[in-house]
């Protein structure tokens, strides 16, 4: 008696999908900002300010108001789209990062150092919904290759954000 096995789609066969290739890259490239920031973010406020306090609580408003405002970020995407809402939420959360860096440099008070980390927390970018939904897209009718798709995603965002396990935490 033999029994037969489906063989599982691969990661590489995932890959082998020309469509699938540029938007996980571009992804992945893009999570790793996320990887970088929370140590980045700390040991910036913290040599600039010479507090660890300020430091913490600049972080944790950019924690926070990410958290706060998922929802709102989740519809604008829904609304205008994967591409126009990522770019939509991208600008800003890059010049919230900028001006936080900025700040941060120039020796301003807490309050605007809060502020800036703030309007990064409110538009940063929920790049890994919005990759498994293209994942959807890319891939429909191949359910399999599908599921395989997701696993890979969510290595790549394991990989490329560990700050992104404190996120779902929160």
């Amino acid at each position: 008696m033999t029994t037969h096995v489906d063989a599982k789609p691969t990661y590489l066969a995932v890959l082998a999908v020309r469509e699938a290739r540029m938007p996980l890259l571009g992804s992945c490239l893009a999570r790793m900002s996320f990887a970088v920031l929370p140590l980045s973010l700390l040991l910036s406020v913290r040599d600039a300010t010479g507090s660890f306090a300020v430091a913490g609580l600049t972080s944790g408003a950019l924690s926070a108001t990410l958290t706060l405002f998922a929802p709102a970020r989740a519809r604008l995407i829904d609304r205008k789209g994967s591409r126009t809402g990522l770019i939509w939420l991208t600008v800003p959360y890059l010049l919230g990062l900028a001006a936080l860096i900025t700040l941060a440099e120039a020796g301003a008070p807490t309050a605007a150092l809060l502020g800036a980390a703030a309007v990064a927390g409110v538009f940063a970018p929920p790049l890994g919904p919005t990759m498994r939904v293209l994942w959807a897209k890319i891939l429909h009718g191949r359910q399999p290759l599908l599921h395989t798709a997701y696993a890979l995603d969510s290595v790549t965002e394991e990989w490329c954000s560990p700050w992104g396990r404190c996120w779902r935490a929160v």
